[in-house]
């Protein structure tokens, strides 16, 4: 039996059998990374070897590493769209094109690491025999069905550019494949430079030796914005971080393909910066709850929710969970998630709370140890306990730095709603732990939302026994200010010799000496609600 040998394109001879009924041309081209070169990734098995004018395959895939990899094939067919072939395996389909078809293997793992393999299989029409027959089931050139060794039998039969299914000599083939050279697929990407998440391709540098590049396709498996295809300039918005494989698929003139991928790496955006604010960062080991309150603090009647806000310390350890607790025992204890940290390394946290709307009425003296108030407790990794919010616990603390236990600045993602009048949104101690022994002073703390108007000013009261104009200690960078107020005492002044420590539970909004409320001003006159109460009403969103 003759077997032919010729060029299909650039690169070493390649042999290939001739059937009885149907010429097959199977080629198979490994393309892996250098790091997987050994690794057999998926076999195609032709089911049967013979037939007219189709070839059913199966692909077996092989296991792969890890469990939780995940496995798609691409089949790239001549004057087709690429076809995503998912579910079962092995999977099983029929090529009914002639031509070369590209198929695809893409591994990813859990962390985003891609890796391909390409293999591919050519459908050819068979030749007729030699006595121009076709309806003999015999080998071609031969009369009894055997093979007698000298048979003509050209591979290339059927695969001319017009279409012309007529035989062609050997020297014929092989004009026809110099005449139809496969296209090279090659591109740029780069990345837009005012959103890291926007890649822009350029796929220019794609070539036809032959011929012109007619199509331009580009895919990725990653979840996407946007994406605009069909050209050499395209580009693709991501949605999420993380190395993405992009693939550029080109078609020239003669339906000819290549494909080429790339990987890129999408970093998340800098956080912002984040102003730096002017107020007593003093760190305890254990953690602490430096302020608190609600956001909206002035709830319109068609409001159904609002977020419970902590600002956070962190101690000798960060932080590991920061839990809101309700007194009235009809909500029970929610874990708060963090939304933000400023540049000093104090963390913000949040939790939603949702409520019948339509409510008129305001919610005096929110924070505190009675029934029917809140409180907020932080827990560093080791299970060291923060005070418990709103108090202010007095004893042996010493400072410390908590340099090792902050994480990186990051931007505030909690409720901003604006009112027409100013807000107080949080306020509380800092530091939460007095050092008795040492510390001669501690800031008030209270965090400010403006309204329609700039503030003027913000006021610390003590049930009407003295007002104490709060300064401003920086901007936060979602449109909230930040005021503090430094308290100072006599050293031991606080403390009790006979305990270890004294916890200071009734601190804002009680009658007496020790009843603290803050409350602010704007420039137009109008006074806003006295911090901790809040407040239901009419009250619509104020949109600057």
């Amino acid at each position: 039996m003759k077997i032919p040998c010729f060029k299909l394109r650039e690169g070493p001879p390649k042999r290939f059998l001739a059937y009885p009924a149907m010429a097959l041309l199977l080629l198979i081209m490994g393309s892996l990374p250098v790091s997987a070169q050994s690794t057999k990734y998926f076999t195609i098995v032709p089911t049967p070897a013979y037939g007219q004018g189709e070839l059913e395959v199966t692909l077996n895939l092989m296991p792969i590493g890890s469990p939780s990899n995940t496995y798609q094939f691409w089949i790239f067919s001549p004057g087709q769209d690429p076809r995503l072939l998912e579910g079962q395996k092995p999977f099983e389909e029929k090529l009914t094109r002639h031509g070369v078809h590209d198929i695809v293997l893409v591994v990813k793992d859990s962390n985003g690491n891609m890796v391909t393999m390409e293999h591919q299989i050519a459908v050819v029409t068979p030749a007729a025999d030699s006595t121009g027959t076709d309806n003999d089931a015999s080998s071609p050139g031969s009369s009894d069905g055997k093979d007698d060794g000298s048979s003509n039998f050209n591979p290339l039969a059927g695969m001319t550019p017009g279409g012309d299914d007529t035989e062609k000599t050997d020297t014929e083939t092989e004009k026809v494949s110099a005449q139809n050279q496969k296209p090279v697929a090659d591109f740029e990407f780069t990345f837009d430079k005012d959103d890291s998440f926007t890649v822009l391709l350029d796929g220019s540098n794609s070539t036809d030796p032959d011929g012109t590049i007619a199509k331009y396709d580009w895919q990725t498996l990653a979840e996407r914005q946007d994406y605009e295809n069909g050209s050499k300039d395209a580009k693709i918005v991501f949605k999420e971080a993380g190395k993405h494989e992009i693939t550029l698929t080109v078609t020239d003139n003669d339906d000819e393909t290549d494909f080429t991928s790339q990987t890129v790496e999408i970093k998340p955006p800098a956080p912002p910066a984040q102003p730096a604010l002017e107020y007593n960062t003093t760190a305890r080991v254990n953690p602490q709850i430096i302020a608190a309150g609600v956001s909206p603090s002035k709830v319109h009647l068609s409001d159904d929710q609002l977020n419970i806000v902590a600002l956070v310390r962190p101690g000798q350890s960060p932080i590991s969970s920061v839990t809101f607790q309700d007194r009235t025992e009809q909500l029970g204890a929610s874990t708060m998630r963090l939304v933000g940290v400023l540049s000093n390394g104090d963390e913000f946290y949040q939790v939603n709370l949702t409520f019948p709307p339509g409510k008129t009425t305001t919610l005096k003296t929110a924070w505190g140890p009675q029934d029917g108030q809140f409180n907020i407790v932080a827990t560093g990794k080791g299970e060291l306990p923060s005070q418990t919010y709103p108090y202010l616990k007095i004893g042996s603390y010493s400072q410390i730095d908590n340099a090792n236990s902050k994480k990186q600045p990051s931007a505030l993602n909690y409720d901003t709603t604006a009112r027409y009048g100013s807000q107080i949104i949080m306020a509380g101690f800092s530091p939460a732990f007095i050092d008795n022994n040492k510390d001669t002073q501690f800031d008030v703390i209270a965090i400010v939302r403006p309204g329609s108007a700039p503030i003027k000013h913000v006021t610390l009261k003590n049930s009407g026994q003295f007002y104490s104009e709060m300064n401003l200690a920086g901007d936060l960078s979602n449109g909230d200010k930040m005021y503090q107020f430094t308290y100072t005492f006599v050293q031991g002044a606080l403390g009790d010799p006979q305990q270890d420590f004294v916890e200071l539970k009734k601190l804002w909004g009680v009658p007496g000496l020790e009843g603290l409320g803050i409350e602010a001003t704007d420039q137009g006159g109008i006074v806003s609600h006295q911090f901790p109460d809040i407040q239901f009403g009419n009250y619509p969103e104020y949109k600057p």
